[in-house]
């Protein structure tokens, strides 16, 4: 591509390129200038800004003043004005435009100008031909020579063709060829799913480049609802949600398109909506990653680039263009607009010489998937190489390439999987090599829970930490304790505001918390009142759920409703909890909410830290009473554990305690107390509370007990790099003490199993 920019490098040709490839055009001949101190002299234009140049322009209000007299669909107006540019004077759409033929803007300075220029074209000027003959400007369409007959694949099965894509990128990232110099094309609705679950399998990352619709936001829609004047208000105020900044600074745009008091505001939001719903949301190239890529991009890449093309098939290489816009495709003829079939056989054309060139690696595609069954590209049949392939178990050696794959096919005779569950946790000791490598490169700190889990059951641990197959759902409990975090957390910044680590990002919640802080900082604290008034501000965006009727609510609302319930009726023990906790901070020197502390493999969270002179209390929040815990009994439960005797399960939860205090220990140089505190009980004067130093009052953690939970963690630790995972539970002195949300992670598994369910990364973001 550079030896085209260097052999035009002249003021008398003006280069024009596919809308498709614009963007990247230009990085490529910025990057040359600025590498080689050189400036080309050609001009440089888009194909769409070309059209506009040899036709016209008009402001965007120029929609709104036609749908306001006319009341046309949006969409439809601008159909008429797309094909307005081809017509001519005795044409129906010029009785269209008649009203508002002063807002057309003519450009006959830009043709005078370049009446000796020669219009350089990358690929066939379809949409440009007619103007430019109308109005005699001289082009030439260049293409480089490409002789080369590129590898075509044929895969039975879409899932197959992504397997051995896969291998192959893995096989060319072992030999040194750099993920940044390998390119995917053809991803699409069809196979992205497949895709997205393989590359976490494989563990190779992919940047998708795929521009976000913005409608598609829930946040957008939720902008549209309101008011032309809520909306600006709205979006002009800052936001640390980096996605929700850029929503709103797209939306600012849009909105200076239009003179927003000129009309009504049912007839402003409409062209409003019409365009945000074209409007997308580009995302950042990101680097060490594969790319995903457009075909036409082909063009634009470098010679060291290594392009794989996927689902090849007919109607997708190229997507079919069909006759559905406003004119019919005899009209199109009349005008010299070209066809929806020879649009067609333009993208044939083009892709047919794009895939001509040694950049391409192969071009695969396959005869079904899931859902319905493909017929290869008429574009690859012509070369008459077809080449079918297979994927067998015995290729698939890569990370959890295997176990992936088999988790895909089902018999056909008995519709079930072809792998099944037992009691055992057996690999090869090739399996067992690459998962004890995986395992190594993660890096893993073990937290307090992570350990117990890993004692009561270690192949639970590997399906929830290894796997990352979460059963984890939110309940009344856990939505109360939030609740009573950022409670006490905003208490204790209104009270002692230059003794708390403050928080280092914001969420709405916390913005709507800060209002709430600086309206108490001018008056005395009063509990009961602050109580009432943070409960009000948390849900203040769940009020629209008692508007609705009962059998329309959500599981999710419902939980929300009942979790208010009980916050409320128990208000009395909250508030008592937290005075506890703010008299208790009143001396102290600093106070931490929700900080990270951790050691060579150990890490945890505090709920609360309290440092003062001498000491620090580690306060760990539970919603129950838990003075029930045999504190007394923890070097024998420790010594039970460590030579693999029966223990009572109920006492395990002591154990983060230890943690904590390990951790203490080994962070900092002070006394360490370590304590749970229940505040939905009465009985905070009995909570666990223990210690590193002797203390007639409060037990005292042993130099003995300290080296034994050390052990403990050490040979979790040891046990889980080396990937033992045996499908067992932990012995206990009752047979049934292993309750239900111990065990039902197992449904998890079957449901991700069956259903290959996709990463809940995607919903998140969603």
């Amino acid at each position: 591509m550079i030896d085209i920019l260097l052999k035009y490098n002249d003021s008398k040709y003006v280069i024009v390129v596919d809308d498709a490839i614009y963007s990247n055009f230009i990085k490529l001949k910025s990057e040359y200038e600025l590498t080689h101190h050189h400036l080309f002299k050609f001009k440089l234009m888009s194909h769409k800004e070309l059209l506009t140049k040899l036709s016209f322009s008009y402001e965007n209000h120029l929609i709104l003043d036609i749908y306001a007299k006319t009341n046309e669909p949006i969409s439809i107006i601008k159909e008429k004005l797309k094909f307005l540019s081809y017509v001519d004077d005795t044409h129906a759409l010029k009785e269209f435009i008649h009203p508002f033929i002063n807002q057309l803007h003519y450009h006959h300075d830009f043709i005078e100008k370049n009446k000796d220029s020669l219009f350089i074209f990358l690929s066939q000027p379809i949409y440009l031909k007619k103007l430019l003959d109308k109005h005699q400007l001289k082009y030439e369409v260049i293409l480089e020579s490409n002789k080369y007959i590129p590898k075509v694949y044929q895969f039975d099965t879409m899932e197959e063709e992504i397997f051995y894509l896969f291998e192959s990128i893995s096989h060319k990232l072992e030999s040194g060829i750099s993920p940044d110099s390998i390119y995917i094309a053809g991803i699409n609705d069809k196979n992205e799913r497949v895709i997205n679950k393989l590359a976490l399998s494989y563990g190779i990352s992919i940047d998708m480049a795929k521009d976000l619709q913005l409608w598609n936001f829930k946040y957008t829609q939720n902008l549209i609802k309101l008011s032309i004047e809520e909306l600006i208000k709205k979006i002009v105020e800052p936001t640390e949600n980096q996605i929700e900044q850029r929503i709103n600074e797209l939306i600012v745009q849009i909105l200076n398109r239009y003179p927003l008091h000129k009309y009504d505001e049912e007839t402003t939001k409409k062209i409003i909506v019409s365009d945000i719903k074209e409007a997308k949301l580009r995302k950042d190239r990101i680097t060490n990653v594969i790319h995903a890529i457009k075909f036409e991009e082909v063009q634009m890449l470098n010679e060291d680039a290594l392009i794989y093309v996927i689902h090849a098939n007919y109607s997708y290489f190229p997507n079919i263009k069909k006759d559905n816009e406003f004119l019919s495709n005899e009209e199109k003829l009349q005008i010299g607009y070209p066809t929806s079939h020879e649009e067609n056989l333009y993208h044939e054309k083009l892709f047919t010489y794009l895939l001509q060139t040694k950049r391409i690696e192969y071009v695969s595609f396959s005869l079904k998937d899931i859902y319905q069954e493909y017929v290869p590209s008429d574009i690859i049949k012509q070369f008459n190489n077809i080449e079918p392939r297979k994927i067998s178990k015995e290729i698939l050696t890569h990370k959890f390439s295997l176990n992936t794959y088999k988790s895909f096919f089902k018999s056909t005779n008995e519709d079930k999987l072809l792998t099944t569950f037992n009691n055992d946790f057996k690999l090869n000791a090739s399996e067992l090599n690459i998962l004890k490598q995986y395992i190594q490169s993660l890096d893993l700190k073990l937290s307090p829970s992570q350990i117990i889990t890993y004692l009561k059951s270690p192949y639970i641990f590997y399906i929830q930490n290894i796997l990352k197959i979460s059963n984890f759902d939110v309940n009344i409990p856990i939505f109360m304790g939030d609740f009573f975090h950022k409670l006490v957390e905003t208490a204790l910044i209104i009270c002692y505001f230059e003794k708390i680590n403050q928080r280092s990002s914001k969420n709405d919640l916390d913005k709507r918390i800060d209002d709430l802080i600086i309206e108490f900082e001018a008056k005395e604290f009063d509990e009961n009142i602050f109580f009432d008034d943070f409960f009000d501000v948390y849900f203040e965006d769940k009020r629209y759920i008692f508007e609705k009727e009962i059998n329309n609510l959500t599981l999710d609302e419902i939980l929300i409703i009942q979790a208010e319930f009980f916050i409320q009726k128990n208000k009395k023990l909250m508030i008592q909890s937290l005075s506890e906790i703010i008299l208790r901070s009143n001396s102290a020197n600093k106070v931490y909410v929700e900080t990270d502390i951790e050691s060579i493999n150990l890490k945890g969270r505090l709920d609360l830290l309290i440092e003062n002179d001498e000491s620090f209390e580690i306060i760990d929040f539970k919603s129950s009473d838990q003075s029930t815990l045999k504190y007394e009994k923890i070097e024998e439960l420790l010594c039970n554990l460590i030579n693999e005797n029966p223990i009572d399960k109920s006492d395990l939860q002591i154990i983060q305690l230890i943690a904590y205090a390990y951790l203490g220990l080994k962070r900092y140089n002070k006394d360490i107390f370590v304590e749970f505190f229940a505040f939905l009980s009465e009985k905070t004067s009995k909570n666990i509370r223990l210690t590193l130093n002797q203390d007639d009052e409060i037990f005292s953690i042993s130099e003995k007990i300290i080296k034994n939970y050390e052990q403990i963690v050490n040979n979790v630790y040891y046990k889980i790099m080396n990937a033992e995972f045996p499908n067992r539970t932990l012995e206990t002195k009752k047979r049934d003490e292993l309750i239900e949300k111990d065990l039902n992670v197992y449904k998890a598994l079957a449901y991700y199993t069956q259903y290959n369910t996709e990463s809940e990364d995607e919903d998140i973001d969603e």
